[in-house]
């Protein structure tokens, strides 16, 4: 693992040791600026998202829906502000209400902060 390319971290959260691997050790947590970080690519987090599913029983690796690849693709950085793409991980019933609950996707979508009182299409929605 490298310093500056590798974990997943809300900002301002961990201290890096001086460790011999370049991990990290979480000593303090101070409250959240609205941003975090994500220095891995979308192949590193689907492998690091496998899950045991609850009916099967076995170790699954979820697949990758990039849902942004058209407008915004997702960037691994170490600097991710709301309304920039990020990789989730959730239920595939999100997406397709025929599939199992217990099923999981890894897909990116944009990070936003929506009013339910905006009544406009999200994409023209620009927070203050």
């Amino acid at each position: 693992m490298q310093k500056n390319g590798a974990g997943l971290h809300t900002a301002s959260s961990c201290y890096w040791d001086n460790t011999t691997d370049g991990s990290c050790t979480v000593r303090t947590l101070r409250n959240m600026c609205g941003r975090f970080a994500c220095g891995l690519a979308p192949d590193v987090v689907r492998r690091l998202s496998t899950y045991m599913n609850s009916q099967t029983k076995e170790l699954t690796l979820p697949p990758f829906i990039d849902l942004m690849s058209s407008t915004k693709p997702f960037q691994s950085s170490w600097n991710i502000s709301p309304t920039s793409t990020c990789l989730c991980l959730i239920s595939a019933k999100h997406l397709d209400e025929t599939e199992d609950s217990a099923t999981r996707v890894l897909c990116s979508m944009r990070w936003s902060m929506v009013p339910n009182y905006h009544k406009g299409s999200l994409h023209e929605y620009k927070p203050i």
